[in-house]
């Protein structure tokens, strides 16, 4: 059965308001399979690592670079993938 990527509402707005294409062809890419090539755990990226604690309990990826990236979560057991946070321009963007 296929999975279903969500969008947090207020991140799907910023996106739609501030168009950009390497972030599109990484959400793109994410609605094909749950973890795309380049993707990595939240807690082991340096840079990011802090942000996993608002994430207790669930499994949290990081599908990008420090510039420019989205983090989401993974429920195998729902097939629901949920755009949490973009990183954009260095900074994270909710």
């Amino acid at each position: 059965m296929p999975y279903t990527v969500r969008v947090r509402g207020p991140l799907a707005r910023y996106l739609l308001a501030h168009p950009n294409e390497d972030l599109r062809r990484r959400l793109s890419m994410l609605r094909g399979t749950p973890y795309p090539q380049g993707s990595h755990a939240l807690l082991t990226d340096v840079e990011w690592s802090h942000l996993a604690s608002r994430f207790e309990g669930l499994t949290v990826m990081v599908y990008g670079t420090s510039i420019e990236a989205v983090v989401y979560t993974y429920d195998s057991a729902q097939n629901l993938a949920v755009v949490e946070l973009a990183i954009i321009d260095g900074q994270v963007v909710r």
